[in-house]
């Protein structure tokens, strides 16, 4: 749709116009299409300023939000602004540099986005129409575009959280901030006595923080279940490592671990043991301590949490995750841990009220692990 409007405004009208996106990486990929497309009516382009003139004389623009002085003294008759919910600066944008420059033509702006929550100026944008005459808003769904398989749309349905479909295919303006980030988790259903079966391996999930956090797991990948078995928290980054390492090992002689968690154990560490990683020094501890077998499986950074709430809650919704009644600090964490506006996770508000480190260490078991086993992507020999 932006293509066809910067084309009607270009082509048709021989006005200049403009396009916006919120990051100059966006920018780039609209810009390779839109030019590509446009080859046989353009006269010129700049690859460095983002300026295509057409064989009309009309001009078109194409600007990054990452900018703040973004089409200063520009005129144009048209203006798209896409992805405009994620754009961080969009209020001073508009105010300060994209409205003046509608004024000489009398021209009209469109912003196009998927809802990202209500507190957004998005979103404010979209509540003018009700007091503003020359306002209109318009909501689509993603299967009202007929280039978009309805079957494929039902598959998202299936695979994503309600919050999440809602607000990604519905184009409903959801309130995230101060919602669950667990939110597919409820006491009944994922909390229950689970037990310990000697032939499948241990998962070991950690994190690493004023105290350090560790919950242990199995998963038995032809039922379809992971078992949180318990949890322990102790000391800090570089102590009692060594001392959680052997109970864990004592407590589970023989059995084969697996290692994930918070990808920061993967650098040095000046309050470690010879500023040694802290996951180099987890694997020499339950060596040391007996353990014949371990493996690592801890990405080189963490994923961003608006990406991980997502793919957490789609696990819980279809996989049977659960955790034992014994591990209250997890448990507890999991029901605190909570959205800011964004999707993402609030760790200012675990931080300030001191809580969620067990919860982190749960989040990176499903990501770092079971996204792998719900996409049918698991390593071999793990069941």
């Amino acid at each position: 749709m932006a293509k066809d409007l910067l084309c009607e405004t270009a082509l048709d009208d021989a006005m200049p116009a403009a396009y916006y996106a919120p990051t100059y990486k966006m920018l780039a990929t609209f810009w390779a299409e839109f030019k590509a497309m446009m080859t046989p009516v353009i006269s010129s382009k700049d690859e460095q300023l983002k300026t295509l003139r057409l064989i009309n004389g009309a001009v078109i623009d194409f600007w990054s939000l990452q900018d703040d002085n973004v089409s200063r003294g520009r005129k144009y008759k048209r203006v798209v602004v896409d992805e405009a919910a994620i754009t961080e600066n969009l209020e001073t944008a508009w105010n300060q540099a994209i409205r003046p420059t509608l004024t000489d033509y009398k021209g009209d702006a469109w912003f196009m986005s998927t809802p990202k929550g209500r507190q957004s100026y998005f979103f404010k944008l979209t509540e003018n129409e009700k007091t503003k005459s020359n306002w209109k808003s318009f909501h689509f769904r993603t299967v009202d575009n007929p280039y978009i398989d309805p079957e494929e749309v039902e598959m998202a349905k299936e695979d994503l959280d309600a919050l999440t479909f809602t607000q990604e295919y519905e184009a409903e303006f959801v309130e995230l901030e101060g919602n669950p980030f667990f939110h597919a988790w409820t006491t009944e259903r994922n909390v229950q006595k689970n037990y310990y079966d000697p032939e499948l391996p241990i998962y070991l999930s950690f994190d690493f923080n004023i105290r350090n956090s560790l919950t242990v797991y199995q998963i038995d990948f032809d039922k379809r279940e992971v078992r949180g078995l318990e949890e322990y928290q102790q000391g800090g980054i570089g102590m009692d490592l060594e001392q959680l390492c052997k109970d864990v090992a004592l407590k589970y002689p023989g059995a084969v671990m697996i290692i994930t968690g918070d990808a920061s154990g993967n650098s040095r560490n000046a309050l470690t043991v010879d500023n040694q990683a802290a996951y180099q020094l987890i694997e020499s501890y339950l060596q040391d301590a007996g353990v014949v077998f371990t493996s690592f499986r801890v990405p080189e950074a963490n994923p961003k949490t608006v990406n991980a709430r997502v793919v957490c809650n789609a696990v819980i919704k279809h996989f049977n995750i659960t955790t034992d009644p014994s591990m209250t600090i997890t448990n507890a964490d999991i029901q605190l841990m909570r959205m800011r506006s964004d999707g993402g996770l609030d760790k200012a508000h675990a931080d300030k009220h001191n809580y969620g480190h067990a919860g982190d260490t749960y989040r990176y078991l499903i990501y770092n692990i079971c996204y792998d086993w719900y996409t049918n992507r698991r390593p071999a020999n793990e069941n």
